[in-house]
Order: structure tokens, then C-alpha cells, then sequence
């Protein structure tokens, strides 16, 4: 009886102890921590208070929308909107503020139509990137391509610049005017210096954000 007991006692702290493992290693279902079905995806496991109250605070001073967006919604706001820039794990849209994609993470995909199956593919990679509030997964659709990145957004335009560079970045995307800002010129020269500062001769004014004609700054859009 006394051998039963013991090893009935060490089966279940064996069970208690795997599903602590999951918790701490950050999910309970498939994929890397998300569980999908019928184009929807979400967390498989619930942000700490501490960090979801951290989350709220950045949210609320930065001004972003907080929403739940399944696959399909970021499939239709590229198809119909552009695009998007959207952090999947706290639900959260920027509305203000510089978006600049960080480097390592751009995918392109060939076949813009079908935008569910690479969203799904894209959000599995880099679910973990998104336990930053200011991360963000950003999508959107040229020349029959779909383009995926995670972003970083910044309020301050030159702080935006100078991770831009830093990161190899062509532009930044100023998310209130819905406008790139170039930091490369076609030729790929620079067009600011490391500390996000507009070079002399850009045509750029210190407080300028937005590119202007070839004909009058010397170097225009790529």
C-alpha cells in the first residue's frame, strides 16, 4: 500500500511540475505559445499583472487604440487600409508617433492575396517580440507583395531617425501623418548622420518631417 501511495504521490508531483514548466516557459498551446483556429489567434497564456499594468500605462500615455484583431481583420486592413501596425499580445493599434522597422525581422512574401496564411506564418516567428508594448508586427502590401516587419514606434522624430539609420532603415513612417520620411537618398547616401541629425544640404530643416521634391532638397524619395 505504502509503495502505491508513493508512487501515485510522485506521478502527480510530476504532472504539477510539467505544467509549471509551461507556464513559466510562456504558453499552453501549439506553435510557440499561440493557439489558432478559424483565423483567429491570441495568447495562450495570460500576461503577469505587473507587466499588463505597465502595458496599460505605456497605452494610455501614448495614445494607442486598445482592439482584439483576429488574422482576418489585419487581412482586410491590408486589402483595404494599406496596412497596419498592430501588437498582437496586448491588443494595441498606434495612432501617433514614428514607426520604424528594427532589422532581421523583414519577410516578403510573393502573393499578397493570400494574407491570412502569411499573416499566421509571420505571427508564429516572432510572437515573442511582442512582449515589448512598443513592438509591434506591421504589414502592408506593394506591387503585389506583402511585406512583413516588427517595428519599434518612437514619439521623438530625430530619437525615430537615429534608430532608423542605425537598424539600415531606407525611411521611417510618421503614424499621425501617414507619411515615410526618407533617411536614404536614391543613390543610398545617407541623408542623416548617426545621431538622427539632417546632414547640411538635404534640404531638410531640423524640424522638417517631410520629403521634399528632388528639385528642391538635391535628393528625393527611393
Amino acid at each position: 500500500m505504502s509503495d502505491r501511495f508513493f508512487i501515485s504521490t510522485c506521478a502527480i508531483t510530476l504532472v504539477f511540475l510539467a505544467c509549471l514548466a509551461v507556464v513559466i516557459a510562456g504558453g499552453t498551446g501549439q506553435d510557440g505559445g499561440w493557439q489558432t483556429s478559424s483565423g483567429d489567434y491570441r495568447p495562450a497564456y495570460t500576461l503577469d499583472a505587473h507587466r499588463s499594468h505597465a502595458a496599460d500605462a505605456y497605452y494610455l500615455e501614448c495614445g494607442a487604440i486598445r482592439e482584439r484583431l483576429t488574422l482576418d481583420d489585419l487581412a482586410t486592413r491590408v486589402r483595404e487600409q494599406g496596412g497596419f501596425t498592430y501588437n498582437p499580445l496586448y491588443g494595441a493599434t498606434p495612432k501617433s508617433g514614428y514607426a520604424v522597422s528594427l532589422q532581421g525581422y523583414s519577410r516578403v512574401f510573393d502573393n499578397n492575396e493570400a494574407v491570412s496564411v502569411e499573416l499566421r506564418q509571420y505571427m508564429l516567428e516572432t510572437w515573442q517580440e511582442m512582449a515589448d508594448p512598443a513592438r509591434y508586427a506591421g504589414g502592408w502590401a506593394d506591387g503585389g507583395r506583402l511585406y512583413l516587419d516588427v517595428s519599434i514606434v518612437l514619439q521623438d522624430e530625430r530619437e525615430a531617425r537615429k534608430t532608423g539609420r542605425a537598424n539600415n532603415q531606407t525611411a521611417i513612417y510618421s503614424l499621425g501623418t501617414s507619411e515615410s520620411i526618407y533617411l536614404q537618398g536614391p543613390d543610398g547616401s545617407w541623408l542623416i548622420d548617426a545621431e538622427g541629425n539632417w546632414l547640411p544640404g538635404t534640404g531638410y530643416s531640423g524640424s522638417q518631417s517631410t520629403l521634399e521634391e528632388p528639385s528642391q532638397a538635391g535628393q528625393g524619395a527611393a
